[in-house]
């Protein structure tokens, strides 16, 4: 949910300082990208861990 929100406020040119958006220029499009990057990598290693979690303590149904 939290990638789709990034994506979308990504992606968007509408709104502006009506909405609390601001120009920030490159520097601050990097960083939105870096924290876009982060929430991805963030959600696959808990995805991850989680998976692990419950192969090792769920019994398989058959």
């Amino acid at each position: 949910m939290i990638m789709y929100v990034y994506i979308e406020a990504g992606l968007s040119s509408h709104g502006g300082p009506a909405t609390g958006k601001v120009e920030t220029g490159p520097a601050g499009r990097r960083l939105f990208w870096l924290g876009m990057a982060a929430t991805v990598v963030i959600t696959a290693l808990i995805t991850r861990l989680a998976t692990n979690a419950l192969r090792e303590n769920v019994p398989i149904a058959k």
